[in-house]
């Protein structure tokens, strides 16, 4: 994420994390664990930005926030009230605690990375990837001591996301918050010098992808709720036709990984995922710069099989609701916004079974709300 992006982070919703099943649904006794960080958006468009983005982070990322926080914890009790929702406090002036600001935590991260206990000596081995990653640079050579600053973090991120074909571009764009394309693929410049690689990772990607379908079929058949529009359509025809549907000929073939390798290999078939435990099947997606909920729901592309994303959702909107309440912000159109993703999150745990308490709309939230098409 951007410096203002970890400026913008909440000490309460900052971090959090979510257990998995073999099969890839949320349980408290799953043994696969995916930490997250969420943040404000910043830079998708000319005017200014304030929705939440999720970043997926590791353990120790996780539990770099919780102590982070702890640290932060007592200088922040004693902030201004209006600034209580910063993580970071300046700790040089622990006598009169003040939040550090966003130019000041930049500073900070350079001075800590850049000092002599890291060791950023360019080595033979590292021109050689400079070399490879921009061939035409001219500003560092051998034994010179590189200069690090966080935002070379997110371009070595698309380089190597985009170099190893793990991440489409728009995806990327998607998850840099990029406002064009053509910043996208600037950023991730040169990766294709990783062409050698292509054949093999993308025989691992279709592998993966292959095993997405057949275990989304294989929960159908094992009726299990699956969510979206394309999942609702499927699992309709299952009813229909009961017991008998995955008996022989091509619908039992969709409990097969293979049967999907070669439907993706030979261009039959695409997915791609948009959010944890949501997949598109179209090809023109253009993977939205952030997931309208309430297209997904009965998207006819789409495959839901979790209530992950949609519950975070719903949880962030529910947040903002409250919060532009207290600070008296709250107009229609963050109302009629916010409400429809609380609405249209619930719908897709209602389609997936998921238990939950189900908002309670205040009447004076209620009657900001602009007539939609969906129901508030």
């Amino acid at each position: 994420m951007r410096v203002d992006e970890l400026y913008k982070i909440s000490p309460v919703y900052g971090a959090q994390r979510m257990t998995f099943d073999k099969n890839g649904c949320e349980s408290e006794t799953g043994k696969e664990t995916i930490y997250f960080l969420t943040t404000r958006q910043s830079k998708i468009t000319l005017s200014s930005q304030t929705k939440n983005d999720t970043f997926v982070t590791t353990q120790a990322g996780w539990k770099a926030f919780h102590m982070l926080n702890a640290i932060n914890t007592p200088y922040r009790k004693r902030f201004e009230k209006k600034y209580n929702h910063r993580m970071f406090a300046n700790l040089k002036d622990i006598a009169f605690p003040n939040p550090i600001g966003k130019s000041a935590l930049h500073t900070v991260i350079n001075t800590t990375f850049n000092r002599d206990k890291f060791d950023f000596t360019l080595t033979a081995e590292d021109m050689a990837y400079l070399q490879t990653s921009d061939p035409t640079q001219t500003s560092f050579n051998q034994s010179d001591k590189f200069h690090f600053s966080p935002h070379q973090t997110r371009r070595s991120l698309a380089y190597y996301l985009i170099g190893y074909e793990l991440c489409s571009f728009p995806a990327l764009k998607q998850q840099f918050s990029h406002l064009s394309m053509a910043m996208t693929r600037w950023y991730a410049r040169n990766a294709y010098s990783f062409e050698k690689l292509y054949s093999e990772i993308q025989k691992e990607r279709v592998t993966q992808q292959a095993e997405i379908f057949a275990r989304i079929y294989q929960k159908m058949a094992n009726g299990k709720r699956i969510a979206g529009g394309k999942g609702q359509a499927a699992v309709a025809e299952i009813s229909r036709q009961s017991e008998s549907y995955f008996e022989d000929g091509v619908s039992k073939r969709k409990l097969s990984i293979d049967y999907w390798i070669d439907r993706l290999t030979n261009g039959k078939e695409h997915l791609h995922a948009i959010a944890p435990g949501m997949y598109c099947t179209n090809t023109q997606c253009s993977m939205r710069i952030n997931i309208d909920l309430s297209e997904c729901v009965d998207c006819e592309y789409d495959f839901i099989e979790n209530a992950v994303y949609a519950e975070s959702s719903r949880m962030d909107a529910m947040r903002n609701i409250e919060f532009l309440k207290e600070n008296n912000e709250l107009n229609s159109s963050s109302a009629t916004k916010y409400l429809m993703q609380v609405k249209a999150a619930e719908a897709i745990m209602d389609d997936l079974g998921f238990k939950y308490e189900k908002y309670e709309i205040a009447e004076d939230v209620l009657n900001l709300v602009i007539d939609t098409t969906m129901e508030v």
